[in-house]
């Protein structure tokens, strides 16, 4: 098992799924393919719960960048931090209130809410609209990760068991092909032994 992935089944062992809840709120995607892994891996860990958790993660997560955009846009450092203007801001705010969901869920998708989600909060969205469009983005796109992960971890069932197979088959032909060398090596040995 690799360090990271021991890492992460000890964090959630000792801490449990609070624990997924706060890596979830870091690193959502990561933590989205790491638990679909796990569950393929028989690691007694609540699909639904899983799942549940997963999304509340992803969506707290977002919520932050959301905040920092929306207190953040109301000084002007924070205007010079993310490179924009009184009037780009107002130009956000226009097109934020015409392609709402659309924003948010291309977003979601393409890994760019590091931008759109503080473009949100500093545009004024809504926060319960922000909330709704972010939550159902988020349901398939966790449900998605999660399948990934899982059918990689089911992947890696018939992956060690084929290497298992082959090694065995490795060894056995090896055994053969030093039987065989040994074989012939002795007969050159006896005809030499004859001739001479």
């Amino acid at each position: 098992m690799s360090p990271t992935l021991q890492s992460f089944l000890t964090l959630i062992d000792q801490y449990g799924y609070l624990m997924l809840l706060l890596l979830a709120i870091v690193e959502g995607p990561i933590v989205c393919v790491l638990s679909g892994f796990l569950i393929a891996q028989d690691m007694a860990l609540s699909v639904p719960l899983v799942f549940a958790i997963l999304i509340v993660g992803d969506v707290c997560g977002d919520l932050f960048w959301y905040f920092v955009g929306y207190f953040g846009s109301k000084h002007s450092w924070a205007y010079r931090w993310m490179s924009v203007n009184a009037g780009s801001v107002e130009k956000l705010k226009e097109r934020y209130r015409k392609n709402l969901g659309k924003t948010i869920m291309i977003a979601k998708y393409t890994q760019t809410g590091i931008i759109a989600m503080p473009a949100a909060g500093a545009a004024g969205m809504p926060l319960g609209l922000f909330v709704l469009y972010n939550l159902l983005s988020s349901i398939p796109k966790t449900a998605l990760l999660m399948m990934a992960g899982y059918f990689f971890g089911f992947a890696l069932h018939g992956i060690n068991i084929a290497l298992r197979i082959g090694s065995i088959v490795l060894g056995i032909v090896t055994i053969l092909l030093l039987v065989i060398y040994y074989q012939r090596y002795m007969r050159q040995e006896h005809v030499l032994d004859i001739q001479d």
